[in-house]
């Protein structure tokens, strides 16, 4: 890419009036994080950013905001396994409940359906 079209982007995004207000909260997500390990809340945060950098911004958007950036920056706790062993009683394979025997006209199931029922 070349050095013109880099500061063209860069022009435009340190133009704030036409940046989206969830661009700038993004942008600004790790001095607000920051802030907010020192004990500030995000109320204070909020004042701060509007009235004093001058950010309009109304609270309610902030918050909304800020909680979708934490979503969507979230890392999963568990790990999912791809190729791991199926269990015992999956629902593609029949489990020996399922099979009636031969000559038998009652089989106890001891997890029936809800379409059993019906």
């Amino acid at each position: 890419m070349n050095n013109e079209a880099i500061k063209a982007l860069k022009e435009l995004a340190d133009n704030t009036g036409k940046r989206s207000k969830i661009g700038i909260v993004r942008e600004l997500m790790p001095h607000i994080e920051e802030t907010m390990k020192q004990g500030v809340t995000l109320a204070d945060i909020h004042a701060a950013l509007t009235e004093k950098a001058g950010i309009d911004i109304k609270f309610i958007t902030f918050i909304g905001s800020y909680k979708r950036i934490k979503k969507e920056t979230k890392k999963p706790l568990v790990s999912i396994k791809q190729n791991s062993t199926p269990e015992k009683n999956s629902k593609n394979e029949p489990s020996q409940m399922q099979e009636k025997p031969k000559g038998v006209g009652f089989v106890f199931d001891p997890s029936p359906k809800k379409e059993d029922y019906i």
